[in-house]
């Protein structure tokens, strides 16, 4: 266990204590991004998010902190809910992460960024924290739409 000089040993790095760093939320994103989709089509989603690297003091030890998005959860706002997975999804057309709404209105989709951590004491080995860190994104909303299709004669307008 490291001790300053005062004899004073470092008590260690904990997951409350990585939880309380200003870890960023995730930015999540909806496909297609207008804020619109269709009920009963997959709507694609993904998360952007990096790792990050902060300093902190712990009674008086000079730390570093190297946290690093794990996994994701989503809840899409009807009830339904995805994750925790290791995939972040991906921008179209790699629709890996999707969900379907099956009917029309109004959503909140809320990203769950669960962070793993490293700390390192006074420029020592980095050592891992126990757990993951989850921050929430705030909500982006959607709304699902109904659509319906009709076959008509003659040419399409242009």
């Amino acid at each position: 266990m490291e001790a300053d000089a005062a004899g004073v040993e470092f008590p260690g790095f904990t997951l409350a204590d990585l939880q309380r760093l200003p870890l960023p939320a995730g930015e999540p994103a909806l496909e297609p991004g207008n804020g619109y989709v269709l009920i009963n089509v997959p709507a694609n989603v993904y998360a952007d998010a990096e790792p990050v690297e902060l300093a902190t003091d712990v009674v008086g030890f000079p730390v570093q902190v190297r946290a690093t998005p794990a996994r994701y959860s989503w809840a899409f706002g009807d009830g339904a809910v995805l994750g925790p997975t290791e995939d972040p999804g991906a921008p179209y057309p790699d629709l890996r992460v999707t969900h379907i709404y099956t009917a029309p209105g109004r959503y909140d989709v809320v990203l769950t960024t669960h962070y793993s951590g490293e700390y390192s004491v006074a420029g020592g080995p980095w050592l891992p924290v126990e757990g993951e860190a989850e921050v929430v994104s705030p909500p982006v909303p959607v709304e699902a739409l109904a659509a319906r299709s009709a076959l008509v004669s003659g040419a399409a307008p242009s």
